[in-house]
Order: structure tokens, then C-alpha cells, then sequence
């Protein structure tokens, strides 16, 4: 079940035959969801941010939300920390494995307590995988699930969700999609409407549920009328899309996107397919219906098929959304396994998140580096250091060399909080190999400190080789409550490294968790080679 959605562009998904996009991450559905009074614990910084945003912003700015990893509010204010500025929206999924999962269960309680449970977008679905189709949708036999989806929603303190229904679903990718009605292409466009409003009689009955409602295709793509596919006036609050700067046509595997490949894929966005930006847009003006955009973001992946670090994209966006009056955004703010967005990740992207914080963060404060956490524990148990000694060699993480062989990452990734703004990211996932990172060269030292930014999907561990011999396993990297902003913590290895070693971080099988669910995603900070270990 993927927790991150796949997204849209033109080319992969303006090719109605083309596969459905990768999944996201595995669900974690095996991790309780945090006690009320832990929820609660969100810093005051994020409750600074989360004020109402001031009428005089520009609508980019002004309604601007964040999707930043399943269940995770604490990463959306650290977002709102990065703009130094308002964010008006935090996004999430629910998981579509079964009806109770699409009633809210695995989802709802990881937000119910934060700031940001008046203020989510939630993607809602006709029917679990495999477990229904859209025939039975639009003949009304799902309303009950519907309504105690939005039960749940109000019980939560979210009776006033933005609530997208089977979005993106003009493409081929999703199982809602009218090309997957079992009566055909033709029904499902009818029933897709029919299903809609279903949905949205039965939401609305809820006694307390003041719900907006989203209809939230994609535009460049063929195959699916649109306006057999809406429901009417009266169900819908809003008319969303979702855009990215992915276009087959435009861009060329292999060589990097220039300028003019760039500008294409904006036209072929705005103008390509029978449903374009532009149509979808005159279809909102033709109904007056306020404009949303429910994803959005910078694309990176294996395929070639995006513009990468691009500025032009951002700035297109921008005025855009300001020159449509749109009602809100949401950026996704991710590197998921089908594209990368994240704009925090200034090695792949540094024009583009440069741009990005120009716009939305004019006065340009940046995020402080934060201190490491207390409590950390050294392997033994024992409480360990909170700081390097004196007379310890200190190192960037981000400097060494990575080995990332396939099916893994390993790279230096950008982060605001790091002490250079840099981390080392590892990256196994259950793949055959092993990431890593080294340092040659390194100083004598009877212990080595590593300084990561702490986990929130679960614990992590990494093993530490010197001159490629193990010599510590399974070193321990706790994870902290998802409800609190970004904490980077240190851990203390004992390990002999002689003056001239090669010394690797890696993450070896015995330490890959990702078969239970948790993605062994590794950011190391800094690294400090300390010429005795610190006293627990």
C-alpha cells in the first residue's frame, strides 16, 4: 500500500497505455499512532506558523500547503520554518487497503491534537484495492463507508477536511478510473460522476462536517471526457490539478534539460491533450469554481523525464497561481520513489529551491542549525555525548565518498537544519547491496561520533567498517516522535581507527528494516573522530 501517491506530468501519464506509476514508500502499518499528550508536544514554533495567513499575500503564498511524508506534522512545521512564513494547509493520504483504513484508521490519529487538524487535505477513495469498483460506487453502495470516513473526520477535530475524491482520475493509473469501470470507458465516466455525488450526499449528512470538496483530474491526458466526469454544481467547492514539470515529449532521457526544453514542457502543460491546463481551467470558469492545486512540484527521475533543477517551473507556478486567483496549493515537498521534489534537497536542486525560497520566503531568513538532542544512547546503553569533545576531528558528512549501487541511494542530500546545510543520505530498502559512505584518510581516533538527523518512521541502524573490515554492527539510531520538528541526535562508536584508515558508514542487511515496513533512510550530519570514547 503506498503511503505517497504517484503524481502526475505530462508524457507517462499523457500516454493512456504507459504503466501506472511506482509506489511510494511501504505503509508503516504497523506503528501506533503517538499518545494525545505527545501529539500536543508540538514546539512553539510551529504553532507560531500556523496562524491565519494575512489577506494581503499573494494567493500562492497566501494559500499555500505542504505534503511532507505520511503522518509526519512535525515536518510540516519545519517547512513552515523554512519559509519563515505562514502554511496554510498540511496534506496526507489515507491508506487504501481497506474500508477501515479508508474511514481514517492508520491516518487520522497521527494529526488529531497537532495545529494542523483544522487545516488538512486528505486524498479519499471510491473503494479499497481490489476490494470494489466504480459501478457499485455510483450505485450508492458505498455511502455508509463514506459517512463514517466523515465521522471519523469530525470526531478528529477535522470536520472541516478539504476532501479530494478519487483524484487524478482521468488517468490510467488509478483503480477509479473510468477506464477501469467493468462496463467500459463510457460508464465510468458517468459513473465516476455518479460516484462523486455519492460521496458527497453522504459526507454532507454528517451532523458537524463542514467539508469542502474537491474534483481533481490531470490535465494532458486523453481517453477520458472531463465534463461526462463531473458531478454537477452542487457537489463541488473547488476544481483542482495536479502539476509537475514532467513532460515525455519535451524532455530527453540522458541529456539535461536546457531552457527551451524547459519552456516546452510549461506550453505542452498548459495547452497539450483535449484536457489541458488551459481547458481544465476554462471547465472552472465555465461552472465558477474556485481553482485549486492540490499537488504540485519539481521532477526528478531515473526515466529523464523531468526538468530537474528547474527555476522557470517555480516561477511559472507562481504567477500562475497568483494570475488564477487560486485558492490553495500544496507543494510536495518529497523524494518518493517515482520522482523527486523535495526542495529542501539543495544538491539535486539548488536553482530551484533558491527560487522557491525567493518567492515564498522573501525576507530570506534561513533555518538555525539545531542542537543535538539529549538522551541519546550509546551502543553499550549507556547515556552518551550530546557534543564533540575538545580535540575531536570534525568532518562534514556530506564530503565523503558515496558507493550507491542499484536499488539504493547514496549521495549528499541538502537539509536546512544541518550544520552545512548538508547531510550524507543513505538509502537501502530492502535492495540485494549495500550503500555507503567513506572517509579516507581519516585521523587516529579510539572512537568514532556521529552526529544524524533522527528518524521518524522507526529506529534505524548502520554498521561502521574501518580499511573494509566490520568493526561495529548494528550501531543504534533511535527515532523521535513524528509530532515534533526535525532533532538530530549523536551516537558514540568505539572503534580503534588507525591515522590513514578508510572508515565507512553502511547500511548492511542485518540493519535493513525495510521488510517490516520502515525504509532505512540514513542522514548523517557530521562525523567526528574523537581521540578517546566520551565517558557515558
Amino acid at each position: 500500500m503506498p503511503e505517497r501517491e504517484p503524481v502526475a506530468g505530462i508524457g507517462r501519464r499523457g500516454l493512456i497505455g504507459a504503466a501506472g506509476a511506482a509506489a511510494g514508500l511501504a505503509a508503516l502499518s504497523g506503528i501506533a499512532a503517538p499518545a494525545a499528550g505527545a501529539a500536543r508536544a508540538v514546539g512553539t514554533a510551529a504553532r507560531a506558523t500556523t496562524a491565519a495567513a494575512p489577506h494581503g499575500l499573494p494567493p500562492a503564498r497566501r494559500g499555500l500547503g505542504v505534503y511532507h511524508w505520511d503522518r509526519q506534522p512535525g515536518a510540516i512545521s519545519d517547512f513552515a520554518e523554512w519559509i519563515d512564513g505562514e502554511v496554510a494547509h498540511a496534506a496526507d493520504f489515507l491508506l487504501r487497503d481497506s474500508w477501515a483504513s479508508l474511514a481514517g484508521a492508520g491516518r487520522l490519529a497521527f494529526w488529531q491534537h497537532t495545529p494542523w487538524a483544522r487545516r488538512m487535505v486528505w486524498a479519499a477513495y471510491p473503494f479499497p484495492d481490489g476490494q470494489g469498483d466504480l459501478a457499485q460506487a455510483a450505485a450508492g453502495a458505498y455511502d455508509g463507508h463514506y459517512a463514517d470516513l466523515a465521522r471519523n473526520l469530525r470526531d478528529a477535530g477535522m470536520g472541516n477536511a478539504v476532501l479530494r475524491f478519487g483524484h487524478e482520475f482521468n488517468g490510467n493509473w488509478y483503480p477509479w478510473s473510468p477506464l477501469h469501470d467493468p462496463n467500459g470507458t463510457a460508464a465510468g465516466e458517468t459513473d465516476f460522476a455518479a460516484a462523486f455525488r455519492h460521496f458527497a450526499t453522504a459526507v454532507r449528512s454528517v451532523p458537524g462536517g463542514h467539508f469542502t470538496l474537491v474534483w481533481n483530474p490531470v490535465p494532458g491526458q486523453d481517453g477520458v471526457d472531463l465534463a461526462r466526469c463531473y458531478p454537477g454544481d452542487a457537489y463541488v467547492d473547488h476544481v483542482g490539478v495536479d502539476l509537475y514539470d514532467q513532460d515525455w515529449n519535451a524532455y530527453t532521457p540522458g541529456v539535461p534539460p536546457t531552457d527551451a526544453q524547459r519552456a516546452q514542457a510549461w506550453q505542452d502543460l498548459r495547452t497539450a491533450g483535449t484536457w489541458s491546463l488551459d481547458a481544465i481551467t476554462g471547465l472552472a470558469a465555465a461552472h465558477g469554481k474556485p481553482l485549486a492545486v492540490p499537488e504540485w512540484g519539481v521532477w526528478q527521475d531515473k526515466a529523464g523525464h523531468g526538468g530537474v533543477d528547474n527555476p522557470y517551473f517555480v516561477q511559472r507556478m507562481y504567477d500562475w497561481m497568483n494570475a488564477h486567483d487560486v485558492a490553495w496549493n500544496v507543494y510536495f515537498n518529497v523524494y518518493a520513489s517515482d520522482g523527486n521534489h523535495d526542495l529542501y534537497d539543495t544538491c539535486l536542486f539548488p536553482a530551484a529551491s533558491a527560487r522557491f525560497q525567493h518567492l515564498w520566503n522573501p525576507r530570506g531568513r534561513l533555518p538555525r542549525p539545531r542542537p543535538t538532542a539529549t538522551g541519546t544512547l550509546h551502543p553499550s546503553g549507556a547515556p552518551g555525548p550530546t557534543a564533540y569533545p575538545r580535540g575531536t576531528a570534525v568532518v562534514g558528512a556530506h564530503t565523503g565518498t558515496f558507493t550507491q549501487p542499484p536499488g539504493t541511494r547514496a549521495r549528499p542530500y541538502g537539509d536546512p537544519w544541518a550544520r552545512e546545510r548538508m547531510l550524507a543520505s543513505l538509502i537501502r530498502a530492502g535492495a540485494g547491496a549495500a550503500p555507503e559512505v567513506a572517509y579516507p584518510g581519516s585521523p587516529a581516533a579510539a572512537a568514532l561520533m556521529v552526529r544524524y538527523l533522527c528518524p521518524v518512521d522507526g529506529d534505524l541502524y548502520v554498521s561502521v567498517y574501518v580499511d573494509g573490515v566490520p568493526a561495529a554492527a548494528h550501531v543504534h539510531l533511535p527515532a523521535v516522535d513524528r509530532t515534533l520538528p526535525a532533532r538530530y541526535a549523536m551516537v558514540t562508536v568505539p572503534v580503534d581507527i588507525p591515522a590513514g584508515a578508510t572508515v565507512a558508514l553502511r547500511i548492511d542487511p542485518d540493519d535493513d528494516r525495510s521488510a517490516a515496513g520502515v525504509w532505512d533512510y540514513v542522514n548523517v550530519d557530521t562525523i567526528g573522530f574523537a581521540a578517546a570514547a566520551p565517558a557515558g
